[in-house]
């Protein structure tokens, strides 16, 4: 029954019957807000359910159904940059949050920002949004925007250590590194017992030539974590700017020992040992590492120069080739340059 059929009985009634037919009205109308309101959380709850479960994509479906359900629901409360809080906007926050978490697990990173971004809307001390948001703006490379917004998390939430450690890690892409020691600092003193978080100071301090400072860090990582691939990674590399080059391919070596699919200590295994000329064994790092990255066209460009150390010019030219035609400036310029006399061209 709707508004206008209501108005029409009562016009053609009397007194006692208008209050009676208003009260159904009322009560028909409230009814149907209280199915919507439960459809939206049926489908919230059987989206958790979904994704417990493993079922991403049915997750994201139900989750998107309870959004529309709740749009239908109070529409007037969800209008504005500035929605009237309450139960609605929170459980709507919860659903765009959880919706994230499976568009971002599917790999649809942009989108699963973009609900990030109206969870903290509808909730604005939605804290779990604030740093997953942070997080995947920096899996995305957006890394202004993640320390713009977890900046502002920071201030909402100052004792988060998620928070000051994904704010690090923002900077160090943004190559403040001293900045991005400030935030790993502040994270370290929330939590000492992170391994990541002394991985990645130690990644800045080398890029901030303080290697006793990194070379520091990266042994209590090893301390805290002896199984942990990136903690003898992030080592080795010190160790080669160091030109310990031993040491350095003896911490590759246990980085590939604890996580054989780790083409990043591949391919710096290769070039330690290039640096003690041991050309056959780089060779074999780099295919490694061309083998677990087949996109990585310095592998390509640094397997093609020791075979060339090795004599062999026509594999060489074959390697840089592909590292030139993956974008490789270097191989390029061989090409323009010494390339056209070894390889003919």
């Amino acid at each position: 029954m709707d508004l206008k059929t209501v108005t029409a009985l009562m016009n053609s009634a009397g007194e006692k019957f208008k209050i009676v037919s208003l009260a159904l009205f009322i009560l028909l109308f409230s009814f149907d807000v209280f199915a919507q309101s439960v459809k939206q959380k049926e489908f919230f709850n059987s989206g958790l359910t979904k994704a417990k479960a493993g079922q991403l994509d049915g997750a994201i479906t139900d989750f998107t159904e309870s959004i529309k359900a709740a749009e239908r629901d109070s529409p007037e409360k969800l209008v504005g940059d500035n929605p009237v809080p309450g139960n609605e906007t929170k459980l709507l926050s919860q659903t765009y949050y959880y919706r994230a978490v499976g568009l971002a697990a599917t790999g649809k990173k942009e989108a699963a920002v973009n609900d990030l971004d109206k969870a903290v809307k509808y909730d604005i001390n939605f804290i779990d949004a604030y740093v997953l948001r942070g997080k995947t703006c920096n899996d995305l490379g957006e890394y202004k925007r993640s320390n713009d917004n977890l900046k502002i998390a920071s201030t909402l939430f100052p004792n988060n250590f998620d928070i000051w450690l994904h704010l690090g890690i923002a900077n160090q892409n943004l190559d403040n590194d001293a900045k991005a020691v400030e935030y790993f600092n502040t994270a370290i003193k929330i939590k000492s017992d992170n391994v990541q978080a002394f991985i990645e100071r130690s990644k800045c301090y080398l890029k901030l030539e303080k290697y006793n400072e990194a070379l520091a860090d990266a042994n209590k990582a090893v301390t805290m974590d002896s199984k942990n691939s990136d903690a003898y990674l992030c080592r080795g590399v010190i160790y080669r700017y160091m030109e310990e080059f031993e040491f350095a391919i003896r911490d590759y070596t246990s980085a590939v020992t604890y996580n054989p699919n780790n083409s990043v200590a591949y391919y710096n295994r290769g070039i330690a040992h290039s640096k003690v000329d041991d050309h056959q064994k780089a060779i074999q790092d780099y295919s490694k590492a061309i083998e677990l990255s087949p996109e990585d066209d310095e592998a390509y460009l640094n397997r093609g120069i020791e075979k060339l150390i090795l004599d062999k010019p026509a594999d060489a030219c074959s390697d840089i080739k592909v590292a030139a035609d993956l974008g490789n400036k270097n191989g390029k310029q061989f090409f323009q340059n010494e390339g056209k006399v070894i390889c003919n061209q």
